[in-house]
């Protein structure tokens, strides 16, 4: 052997050389994830990462905590604060910048959301079309280009998602993702049409609802089981919402105000079944998700890719947006009788007049779907906590200062004390994310 090898040219310096040559650097073992993003709505609603970082704690549209709707405790993620023993301070002072960064982008989110619903309420089917525009075009840049780069899943995922593929399971994966797109296109037209006619302090408590609806779906549809203290703390987090939505409905005074809490208590109802839709969506990605493990491509170890199926999503969330057309026509600012082509000309000179508010809604949108992305990869479970719950009560309150568009709104103490109870429902529900000891 070794007297061919060298006839060959093939010596003990030349295999060690040819030997460098193929194996991949240290460096280069593990490739790099490319961010996933992850699927808003108009307010930022989460999408599709492992469930196990994605439950509701801060129950805003797109705030999820890092503990996990089932029974079991989520791992700590690699390179955050969970694990931030190799890195020591400026782990830590990463992981503090990042949840200041979460806090602000959620809060702007919605407040930037709302000062716009302002300009543009009878609009709003109009923008949750261009935001829908603007995810399909993101998304599918990200996939082209990781499709353009080779990146491992990409195609798989795209076939999966997408594509015709073979088997049951794969067809039911991609009912599972086109669910969840029109359960978001409902969400689109429901949601601004409620908020809209709400006082900013009610929409982040309203958003608590995505809690209760998780813990529904994941029961259904993926078969979770919840502990008796979990569904205690969901019980408290519903009874501080319903104290919240009394307090602010409450008439100030007289007979003639009746009327105007009933309307406020309606909105307030509907926003809250609203989020119905998205936890509804959230399941279907995991079940979608689920079903891809099981498949033949997920045995050759590649995994469902978020960005494809957030693209996907969109895509099948505008192809809902589109059949709702009809429905969303009866809430026309002129009636029933109102063109399309009427609508889509004066919500394009009211979103060009409200171009200021528009771009700075849209620019905080994606950089909040990054933010998320990066924290939900490195926080710890109970710093990522920690953040969603004091989310709920900072961003109500800001909307009692005096904000332009829309004035102040009232301030009750009654009202901080329903944002107690909310608090310390959300605690209970995620005690398990307490109870995990670092690694």
């Amino acid at each position: 052997g070794a007297r061919a090898l060298r006839a060959h040219g093939l010596g003990p310096q030349a295999l060690a050389a040819r030997a460098r040559s193929v194996a991949p650097p240290l460096w280069g073992r593990r490739p790099l994830r490319p961010i996933d993003s992850v699927w808003p709505s108009p307010d930022a609603i989460a999408a599709p990462l492992p469930r196990a970082r994605l439950a509701a704690a801060g129950g805003s549209s797109s705030s999820w905590s890092s503990s996990s709707s089932s029974s079991a405790p989520p791992p700590a993620p690699s390179g955050g604060a969970g694990s931030g023993e190799d890195e020591g301070g400026a782990s830590g002072s990463r992981s503090a910048a990042l949840a200041l960064s979460f806090l602000l982008g959620s809060a702007g989110n919605k407040i930037l959301l709302r000062l716009l619903l302002v300009l543009v309420a009878p609009y709003s089917y109009f923008l949750g079309v261009i935001t829908n525009l603007m995810y399909v075009v993101t998304f599918g840049a990200q996939v082209c280009v990781q499709s353009a780069r080779n990146v491992p899943g990409v195609a798989e995922s795209l076939r999966f998602a997408l594509l015709g593929s073979r088997g049951r399971r794969l067809g039911r994966g991609r009912v599972c993702i086109a669910l969840a797109g029109l359960c978001e296109a409902i969400a689109f037209l429901t949601m601004p049409v409620f908020a809209a006619r709400l006082p900013g302090t009610l929409i982040p408590v309203m958003a608590q609802g995505l809690l209760l609806f998780s813990v529904l779906f994941s029961t259904l549809l993926l078969g979770r089981r919840f502990d008796a203290l979990q569904l205690f703390g969901v019980g408290i987090v519903v009874a501080g919402v319903g104290v919240c939505t009394l307090q602010m409905s409450a008439p100030a005074a007289g007979a003639a105000a009746a009327g105007g809490q009933a309307v406020a208590l309606g909105d307030a109802m509907g926003l809250f079944g609203a989020y119905a839709f998205i936890a509804l969506s959230m399941s279907l990605k995991e079940l979608a998700f689920k079903t891809y493990s099981r498949s033949p491509e997920a045995a050759k170890g590649d995994s469902l890719r978020s960005e494809v199926v957030n693209f996907a999503t969109a895509l099948w969330q505008g192809c809902g947006l589109v059949l709702l057309w009809p429905v969303a026509s009866l809430f026309l600012p002129s009636g029933p009788g109102n063109s399309a082509s009427d609508y889509f000309a004066k919500g394009t000179k009211a979103l060009l007049a409200a171009l200021p508010w528009l771009s700075s809604y849209l620019a905080v949108n994606l950089a909040y779907t990054v933010v998320t992305t990066a924290v939900l990869k490195r926080l710890s479970a109970v710093l990522m906590l920690l953040t969603n719950v004091l989310n709920v009560p900072l961003v109500s309150l800001f909307f009692c200062l005096n904000l332009p568009l829309l004035g102040a709104a009232p301030f009750r103490w009654s009202f901080v004390a329903g944002l107690c109870i909310i608090i310390c429902g959300l605690l209970i529900y995620n005690h398990r994310s307490f109870r995990k000891t670092p690694t």
